[in-house]
């Protein structure tokens, strides 16, 4: 694949992603200030339903980030590599705990 195609989907699912997730988070913040329980309930019942999105994004941004790495030697590149890892933890993490806050919610 051509890397200008490379860095445009890398650079989309990394857009899609961190606009999801700031959704979520802005999203569930309202409702939880707010306090109404309807509201908190479609708000973690929106946030389950639209979860494919992430596990879209993520892989594709992930996968992308790899191929635009190569096999660079540079420090910076190295470090970032290993960073991902902790965040796609993080992700496993987050996608559990919203899984729960679902079912917790209803």
């Amino acid at each position: 694949m051509e890397r200008t195609k490379i860095i445009m989907a890398h650079i989309v699912a990394t857009a899609v992603g961190t606009l999801t997730i700031s959704c979520f988070f802005i999203f569930s913040l309202i409702v939880e200030i707010m306090g109404e329980t309807l509201f908190i309930k479609q708000v973690k019942t929106g946030i389950l339903c639209c979860l494919p999105i992430l596990f879209i994004a993520m892989p594709v941004f992930g996968l992308t980030g790899k191929k635009l790495a190569g096999n660079s030697k540079n420090p910076l590149v190295l470090h970032k590599l290993r960073r991902m890892k902790l965040v796609a933890l993080n992700g496993a993490i987050l996608i559990s705990l919203d899984t729960y806050l679902y079912y917790h919610a209803i």
